[in-house]
């Protein structure tokens, strides 16, 4: 029996993640250069907003496709959405 104080099905010491992922898509024989291209861009854009606990980086789910991504904590996600326009997020 647990009691009404405790969360059920999680570890002592563990915190909920709450960051979203922000991607952005490229697609074609460039898409790898270009997704690489905006990650530096991500990275100068949170160097110079001061936004920290953030991280990029790049991914493909295939051959002609390529995303940029950024995960934010949730104190970043106002300057990222409003700034950079992300075409996804998880």
């Amino acid at each position: 029996m647990t009691s009404n104080n405790e969360a059920p099905d999680t570890e002592l010491g563990e915190v909920p993640d709450d960051r979203v992922t922000y991607l952005w898509d490229f697609f074609g024989p460039n898409a790898v250069q270009t997704a690489l291209h905006f990650d530096r861009h991500l990275v100068e854009f949170l160097t110079k907003n001061g936004l920290t606990g953030c991280e990029t980086g790049t991914e493909s789910s295939g051959e002609g496709h390529a995303a940029a991504f950024c995960t934010t904590p949730p104190d970043a996600c106002a300057a990222v959405e409003r700034a950079l326009r992300p075409r996804r997020r998880r």
